[in-house]
């Protein structure tokens, strides 16, 4: 689990503080990748930040990169399977925001500048 976080934090620059929902994560990619994927995918792990980026983009990692970083900052697998919406990482880093269907406030909160 600890490589994992640390291959997402890396290569997204977005932490997860969770670690129910990063055992969640690590639950979706289990099932969804196969071995060889997912030793591919942790063997970034090992490597420096600079190497992590360059090996990400390669094929045919870059596919099992791709899924594993939109599951980590989205909080989806694919376009099926919603592991989280509002604990989603990416809310945390889009602070002008919030998730759609979240009260933001009283009436008229959205004509205020966010803060």
């Amino acid at each position: 689990m600890q490589a994992l976080a640390s291959v997402c934090t890396e290569l997204t620059g977005i932490s997860n503080e969770s670690e129910a929902l990063t055992q969640q994560y690590l639950t979706v990619l289990l099932k969804s990748l196969d071995k060889a994927q997912w030793n591919a995918l942790l063997s970034l792990a090992n490597a420096s930040p600079k190497n992590q980026r360059m090996a990400s983009l390669q094929a045919p990692l870059r596919d099992v990169v791709e899924f594993a970083l939109q599951l980590w900052v989205s909080g989806m697998a694919g376009s099926t399977e919603v592991v989280t919406y509002v604990g989603a990482p990416i809310w945390s880093v889009l602070t002008f925001t919030k998730p759609p269907g979240i009260c933001g406030g009283a009436f008229g909160y959205w004509s205020e500048r966010p803060i």
